[in-house]
């Protein structure tokens, strides 16, 4: 086994592009034998795998559709279709038809993603569950081979087993670099199985290209199977990080003399489920779409799918109603009012909104005629709304306020109450006096005391003429002329 290694395979310049884009295109053309490259999205229709198309009427002008239990089933349902596309998953789509304020269909599509971990566990749980013999063809087998892997029975206990076998010169044989000639772009067989040899390929760049350029691996492909032709794709990178370019080296198989031995490894359940929730995508032509449906048959469970992007028209007919009526002048007058909806979508929502036109003609009696026009729009759901329903948490629309949980503080005091006279204790005061002159004699001004001895009649008498007034307030009385 030649393991010979180039001291420099870009002396000849890292961008030999065209050497090494002929050399690529033949190689592909070879590994293809022949095989269209045009190759058809592989479109599975799939009845049971998953929930009905279902919408919902969530407010006024508002519509949600679904893969759910829940909601209306759709009028005039697809079936929904799986189509991988390259994407981590493959994309769903149903179609169905909803209904405009007028009654007339509206045709809408969803398109929606499963989770990558709810497929690889519906596939998963279903591969160690299949009865009868396993063979290309089936669904989920050919999908486990997708990933080089095989299934096969037990012979013993005849359970399902999933085995990855690296190939180690894939008996006898060993894979080239597709850039070199000669010895100079032989891989040793000892570098392991297909998607290993581009790994380790792509760590070998590194010496390969001199002036410090790497290469990141991407992914392997192997059209024909174990034993042919790999592709690896690589993106290439300068010393400074920055990009050059993405390359898939097309690795052709070569005959060698000492090739290594084969050696398989027992996949569990859990290992299958990771190996496909973690496949960075899945081909046009994958199997991926038939082994979803093998799966939720053999399970007896729909797969789940997320909330899809509805699209659809943006404007449905609706109702044209007319009327004819006599002017007081004796001419015609017909009016004719006309309704369209105009239908927005954002994610799984559709809302309408109503436009009427409505045309009014006079027809004259002598030949005269006149056409009015008018456009009316049904005002959105959020400006039917009353002021509360908009904001709900102003204080002015708070329908019962939150008191706070708990016990209410509790404080006991005595409260002691005194007799209070209004006009004093009782006592008369003491006499005013006042000092004059030089040598100090002493004079009253006011007596007290016989002012006091007044307070007694005063008294009964303000007591006399108070119960008098009251009582010409109660009695009743009438005035004579």
């Amino acid at each position: 086994m030649a393991t010979n290694r180039p001291r420099n395979i870009h002396n000849r310049g890292l961008h030999d592009f065209s050497y090494r884009t002929a050399i690529r295109a033949a190689l592909v053309a070879a590994a293809l034998g022949g095989l269209s490259l045009a190759s058809q999205a592989a479109v599975t229709a799939a009845p049971n795998a998953f929930e009905q198309f279902m919408q919902r009427t969530t407010g006024a002008g508002k519509q949600t559709v679904g893969f759910s239990k829940d909601g209306t089933p759709m009028a005039t349902p697809g079936v929904p279709q799986i189509t991988p596309d390259g994407g981590a998953t493959p994309k769903v789509t149903n179609t169905g038809s909803v209904t405009n304020p007028s009654g007339n269909p509206v045709g809408v599509t969803g398109t929606a993603r499963p989770v990558a971990v709810e497929v690889g566990k519906a596939i998963a749980k279903a591969a160690f569950k299949l009865v009868g013999v396993l063979a290309a063809g089936g669904a989920i087998y050919d999908l486990v081979k997708e990933l080089g892997a095989i299934m096969s029975r037990n012979p013993t206990t005849g359970a399902v087993e999933v085995n990855r076998t690296w190939f180690y010169g894939d008996s006898g044989k060993e894979y080239d670099h597709p850039s070199l000639t000669g010895s100079q772009g032989v891989m040793p067989s000892t570098w392991g199985g297909a998607e290993r040899s581009c790994k380790l390929y792509a760590d070998a760049v590194v010496s390969y290209s001199g002036a410090g350029n790497r290469a990141v691996y991407i992914s392997t492909t192997q059209p024909g199977g174990p034993g042919t032709a790999l592709f690896c794709t690589t993106d290439w990178y300068r010393p400074d990080n920055s990009f050059i370019q993405r390359y898939v080296d097309g690795l052709p198989v070569r005959s060698c003399t000492t090739c290594g031995p084969n050696v398989t490894e027992a996949w569990s359940q859990a290992q299958l489920e990771s190996a496909i929730a973690s496949k960075s995508g899945w081909p046009s032509n994958s199997d991926i779409g038939r082994a979803m449906v093998q799966a939720a048959d053999v399970n007896g469970e729909r797969i789940p799918l997320p909330a899809p992007t509805v699209t659809g028209p943006a404007t449905t007919p609706g109702t044209t109603k007319t009327t004819t009526s006599t002017n007081p002048d004796g001419s015609t007058r017909t009016q004719t009012a006309t309704t369209v909806h105009n239908h927005t979508y954002a994610g799984d929502t559709i809302t309408t909104n109503n436009v009427t036109t409505i045309n009014i003609t006079n027809n004259g009696t002598l030949g005269s005629n006149t056409t009015e026009q008018a456009t009316e729009t049904t005002p959105s759901a959020d400006e039917k709304k009353t002021e509360c329903e908009r904001q709900p948490g102003t204080l002015g629309c708070v329908k019962e306020l939150d008191v706070p949980a708990g016990t209410v503080a509790k404080e006991t005091k005595t409260l002691t109450y005194v007799e209070e006279s209004v006009f004093g204790a009782g006592a008369c005061p003491t006499d005013v006096m006042a000092n004059v002159g030089t040598l100090g004699q002493t004079i009253k001004v006011w007596d007290w005391q016989k002012t006091c001895s007044l307070a007694v009649p005063l008294r009964a008498l303000v007591i006399s003429l108070a119960t008098f007034a009251a009582f010409l307030i109660v009695m009743p009385g009438k005035v004579e002329t």
